[in-house]
């Protein structure tokens, strides 16, 4: 049989991205597994999920912003996104995440009412999947600092949120490493 003559080879660069940058493209994958397991239905299957996932991505984003929905609509039409999101690179969680976090972030300093537990927790899931998708990206956190004194009161706290948050998706990236 095939799994017979299996070898594995040591390939240590890969593994500087966590698996949730591998998220669609291994569903995909998978499901290409099932449906033909040929090498080419296998790839094609992954670059149509990574594709879904980057559109239900920037569609999530767009739906999310309370201002400048066709700015987000733009930014994820633009020529290399959507060449990024029809491969099987990692960077369509990346773009994805960025996009949400964004918007999230944006809706924060337009918004009057306080900052809830609910997006408090949402802002701590989305700081850990930009640390596990691509570290640099964590820089985006730091939007946070200049947060309105409406949404978090006083600045100590809005300094402590922020570095409880930041910590969260450094620790996330140290973590994978």
């Amino acid at each position: 049989t095939i799994a017979a003559h299996r070898t594995f080879i040591r390939f240590p660069s890969s593994a500087l991205y966590s698996p949730v940058a591998y998220l669609p493209q291994a569903v995909g994958i998978d499901v290409g597994r099932v449906i033909y397991p040929s090498v080419g239905g296998m790839v094609l299957m992954g670059r149509i999920f990574n594709l879904g996932a980057y559109i239900f991505m920037v569609w999530l984003a767009i739906c999310m912003a309370r201002q400048g929905k066709w700015v987000y609509a733009a930014a994820g039409l633009l020529p290399v996104g959507l060449q990024e999101a029809a491969s099987l690179s990692t960077d369509v969680m990346t773009i994805g995440l960025c996009f949400i976090t964004v918007a999230f972030i944006h809706n924060l300093f337009v918004q009057k009412e306080p900052l809830s537990k609910r997006h408090y927790l949402l802002l701590l899931g989305l700081a850990i999947g930009l640390g596990l998708t691509k570290q640099t990206n964590i820089v985006i956190l730091l939007a946070l600092l200049f947060l309105p004194r409406e949404v978090l009161g006083s600045t100590k706290r809005k300094l402590i949120m922020a570095l409880n948050v930041l910590g969260t998706s450094v620790l996330a990236a140290l973590t994978w490493y």
